[in-house]
């Protein structure tokens, strides 16, 4: 029995009422649905997974309201930020359809790329249009924060970093024969790794830090959308909280460099003060996430640690690379399809540890020019405060992604994320044009 469909089933059925309101409903249960859970399963096919069904039911809806609005379908005007993520869908479904690998599953993976991680994120940008709903959104993020934090803590403590929700939802899925990305308390060294939510811990972690860097701006920069302080700071303990217990480095990349847009916040210099104190007091007790942390610039510490890779490997992972990517179109790539195609065939592409390679087998030359346009765009979609956030927030995710592979993590939530950083200031404005004509 999938209980997923409990939630997602209702849901549904209330976007035929009130489509605004079951949409903002609908992003929040997004966060804890990964790509494990199946909507429905049909013999012969692949699975279904419940994000993507949602997601083009949602897109589907807008459509179909459009035309009955306007009794036709015409292409609404584009504003010239977003036009990229337009680009990229055309990008990558022709690149699928002209690929030499099996055209259903070039297709197919195509069509999961670019609904649930560029089209959705463009509805997202429509349906945010008021203050109020950008509050119940970081409410909302908050409150899941802190319900993600205490599972976290249970799967630690009391199932000993064997989580059973992914257990379960990994049940769900009869194209998964043997349980993966599952942990006990024997791996990172005896330190284990948690992943709450979500399919994987490193997708917990950078997730984790992504929230704590939204609601550290929200604080410094618009803290009339925070319904409760008490809320707040349990929000940021949690994200801190589940970063550390994830196990992983690949979050502190982004967390840092988003952090130097705070540099000069009283609010920031006074945490910083504490979070210092406190790893004097109880450096015994977190001398474990301290060296998790310092194997990031440490070679040895992160060998002491049973993992990392030498410039030796990392010759020989983009010598792979460069063969893969010369044998199809380096230029548009060989579809949705490819870097999957690719790993599979062992030819020493590792995990694919950057987003680069995925970009560059997928997409090719072009792909990686319109991803770095979709990021240049992301920071000039504000205007005032969040636009040096933006750039930061960016930057740190380029790095991220750049440094490390991230299962587990959803890239339209980076997407959506930056898009409230940027409606933030937006409606702000609007609100002070409209009380200025007011009192005119």
């Amino acid at each position: 029995m999938n209980f997923f469909l409990f939630f997602a089933v209702p849901l549904l059925g209330y976007s035929l009422h009130n489509f605004h309101r079951a949409f903002l409903w609908y992003f929040l249960f997004r966060i804890v649905i990964n790509e494990f859970v199946p909507f429905f399963i049909i013999d012969g096919f692949p699975i279904i997974r419940m994000g993507f069904f949602c997601d083009f039911w949602f897109i589907l809806l807008t459509v179909l309201k459009y035309i009955k609005k306007n009794g036709s379908f015409k292409m609404p005007r584009i504003k010239p930020e977003i036009r990229p993520f337009i680009w990229m869908v055309l990008l990558i479904m022709l690149s699928s359809a002209m690929s030499f690998l099996p055209f259903f599953n070039s297709m197919s993976c195509a069509a999961l790329e670019c609904i649930t991680s560029y089209l959705f994120p463009l509805l997202f940008v429509t349906q945010v249009k008021r203050t109020k709903d950008l509050q119940f959104i970081i409410t909302g993020l908050m409150i899941v924060c802190v319900i993600a934090a205490i599972y976290g803590i249970i799967e630690a403590f009391v199932f000993r970093y064997t989580n059973p929700l992914v257990v379960y939802e990994q049940f769900l899925n009869p194209n998964i024969k043997e349980a993966t990305w599952v942990y006990d308390a024997f791996d990172r060294g005896g330190r284990g790794r948690v992943s709450s939510f979500f399919s994987h811990a490193i997708g917990c972690g950078c997730t984790m830090s992504i929230f704590t860097v939204f609601f550290f701006y929200i604080k410094v920069a618009h803290e009339k959308y925070i319904v409760s302080n008490k809320l707040f700071y349990v929000a940021i303990f949690s994200a801190v909280l589940l970063m550390g217990l994830s196990n992983s480095r690949s979050p502190y990349p982004m967390l840092l460099i988003s952090f130097l847009a705070f540099w000069k916040s009283k609010l920031f210099l006074k945490l910083v003060a504490a979070g210092m104190i406190l790893l004097v007091i109880f450096h015994t007790e977190l001398s474990s996430f301290i060296d998790l942390f310092l194997s990031i610039f440490d070679k040895k510490i992160e060998s002491s640690m049973g993992g990392g890779s030498n410039i030796e490997m990392r010759m020989k992972q983009f010598e792979a690379l460069f063969r893969a990517w010369n044998s199809g179109n380096p230029i548009i790539g060989e579809g949705a399809y490819a870097t999957r195609y690719w790993l599979g065939k062992k030819i020493g592409l590792l995990g694919g540890e950057s987003i680069w390679i995925s970009l560059l087998l997928n997409t090719g030359l072009l792909g990686c020019f319109l991803y770095l346009y979709i990021m240049k765009n992301l920071i000039s979609f504000s205007r005032v405060h969040g636009k040096r956030m933006l750039f930061f927030f960016v930057v740190g995710w380029v790095v991220m992604n750049s440094a490390t592979s991230t299962p587990g993590l959803d890239v339209s939530l980076f997407f959506m994320i930056a898009f409230c950083i940027a409606k933030l200031d937006m409606l702000n404005e609007s609100c002070f044009e409209k009380a200025c004509y007011e009192n005119s």
